[in-house]
C-alpha cells in the first residue's frame, strides 16, 4: 500500500509524541529521585518509581503535593534544564500531530488509511454502520445522525468505474459524493435515490470518494462498482 504524504506525516507525527513523551517521564523520574534525595524523608527510588510508573502525571503531581516534607531543604536542581527541554519538546510534539491531523483530515488521499479505507472528519452525531465490503465491491454507510465528511479511497477497473452507481436516502438532511482524481472533481447530490453515475470523465485506476453529509438523518446508502450490475 502506498502512503501519501499526509498519512506518512501523520505517522510521524505520532512516533514523535510518544518518544518525547517517554523521555519526559524518564527525566521526571531523574528528577524526582535527586530532589527527594534532599527533599524527602522517604526513599528517593521509591518516588521516582511512582512519578515513571502512575500515569497521566499524577504521580509527579503526588510527590510535589506530599512528597516534598524538607521545606526548609535547598533543592539540588538536577536534571532541570534536560527537563525544561524535553516538555519543551513534548509540547511541540502535541501541535505537530494536531497539525498533521488537521492536514490528513483535509487531504485527498486515493488510497485506504491503515487498511480500514476510511478517514472521517466526523463533526457531529452517530454513526449506526459502516463497511467497507471491498470483497463485494461497494460502501456501505447508515447514518443515525450528523454532520461531516467520510474519505475513501479505490482503484477501479474500467468496467468498475462504469458500473459505479449510488443507492441512499436520508429522512432529513443532504447527502452529496464528490469524485477526484488527478486534479479533476465532480460532485453529485445523493440524497434521493439515484443509481448510475456518469463517470465518463474519469480513467481507470486510483479515486478519491468523498461522503458529505449536512444535518442528516436516518441517512442509509450504498455506493458500489460491481462490475456485474
Amino acid at each position: 500500500m502506498v502512503l501519501s504524504t499526509s498519512i506518512g506525516f501523520f505517522i510521524a507525527s505520532i512516533g514523535f509524541l510518544f518518544l518525547s513523551l517517554l523521555l519526559l517521564i524518564l527525566f521526571l523520574g531523574l528528577w524526582t529521585y535527586k530532589d527527594a534525595k534532599v527533599k524527602s524523608e522517604n526513599s528517593p527510588l521509591l518516588w521516582a518509581l511512582i512519578v515513571v510508573l502512575v500515569p497521566n502525571f499524577l504521580g509527579f503531581i503526588i510527590y510535589l503535593l506530599v512528597g516534598r516534607t524538607k521545606k526548609e531543604e535547598t533543592a539540588p536542581g538536577s536534571f532541570k534544564i534536560p527537563l525544561a527541554v524535553t516538555a519543551g519538546i513534548w509540547v511541540v510534539s502535541i501541535v505537530t500531530v494536531l497539525i498533521a491531523t488537521l492536514s490528513l483530515a483535509f487531504s485527498d488521499n486515493p488510497h485506504n488509511f491503515f487498511g480500514t479505507g476510511f478517514f472521517m472528519n466526523y463533526r457531529s452525531g452517530m454513526f449506526l454502520n459502516l463497511q467497507d465490503n471491498s470483497g463485494d465491491r461497494e460502501w456501505r454507510v447508515q447514518l443515525g445522525s450528523g454532520n461531516g465528511f467520510i474519505n475513501t479511497g479505490r482503484q477501479l477497473t474500467e468496467s468498475e468505474l462504469a458500473s459505479l452507481s449510488v443507492v441512499g436516502i436520508s429522512e432529513q438532511g443532504n447527502m452529496s459524493l464528490r469524485l477526484q482524481q488527478n486534479g479533476l472533481t465532480k460532485t453529485i447530490d445523493i440524497t434521493e435515490t439515484l443509481e448510475n453515475i456518469d463517470t465518463e470523465l474519469f480513467e481507470p485506476g486510483g479515486i478519491s470518494m468523498r461522503l458529505y453529509f449536512q444535518q442528516v438523518r436516518g441517512g442509509d446508502l450504498v455506493i458500489s462498482w460491481n462490475e456485474g450490475n
